[in-house]
């Protein structure tokens, strides 16, 4: 898998204050995320934020099960899978939903697969 690095200014808090940005993959009117795995090493840059807010497919892969809470609660279109969580209700959320997001735990990764 290819590593791409964006660097961006040391001014900007959130990357959704980023506007008409020349990235490795094209040219946006705003940040968007690449697709592909994002290994976020900053927190509250706002990158969960731009992934819920997009018209991608979007999986958000934590260990901190608070954070995904918070998260749901913010955007309740998103589906939390942890534990009590089970596979149909997973496949049922894929089937009814065009752009799905979903918040998962490390140690429920295995019913996305």
């Amino acid at each position: 898998m290819n590593k791409t690095e964006i660097k961006i200014d040391k001014n900007i808090k959130y990357l959704g204050e980023i506007k008409n940005i020349e990235l490795p993959y094209g040219k946006y009117d705003r940040f968007e995320l690449p697709n592909g795995i994002l290994n976020k090493d900053i927190p509250n840059c706002g990158a969960t934020t731009i992934a819920l807010e997009d018209d991608y497919k979007t999986i958000i892969c934590s260990p901190r099960n608070n954070l995904l809470q918070n998260k749901k609660d913010q955007y309740p279109d998103t589906l939390l899978v942890i534990g009590g969580v089970n596979i149909d209700e997973v496949k049922a959320y894929i089937a009814k939903t065009n752009v799905p997001k979903i918040l998962v735990s490390y140690d429920s990764m295995y019913k996305l697969i």
